[in-house]
């Protein structure tokens, strides 16, 4: 019998971070935007450093991280339903 095989691909997130670079001495609110393709995309949970919030109309979440943050460099995600995750890697100094 002849048959037939389906692969689905999913799209991946890509997630950026501004400022990528911060010090640990001072609080600091970072800016992550979550986009498909160049799209913005509404709805999408990011989460780093134990902290986590859901992207607006401009695909944009802001994080704040304050004073004493641990220093080194820490892998931030980008999930949503139907999408590969995205992740970008911050740095605090």
């Amino acid at each position: 019998p002849d048959e037939f095989w389906h692969t689905q691909i999913l799209a991946g997130l890509s997630l950026t971070a501004r400022p990528g670079r911060f010090s640990h001495r001072v609080t600091t609110t970072v800016t992550f935007t979550v986009t498909d393709a160049g799209d913005s995309v509404p709805g999408a949970r990011v989460s780093c450093l134990g902290k986590h919030g859901t992207t607006n109309a401009h695909g944009q979440v802001k994080l704040k991280f304050p004073a004493g943050t641990h220093v080194g460099r820490h892998v931030c995600t980008a999930t949503m339903t139907g999408y590969n995750t995205g992740k970008t890697t911050i740095r605090v100094t």
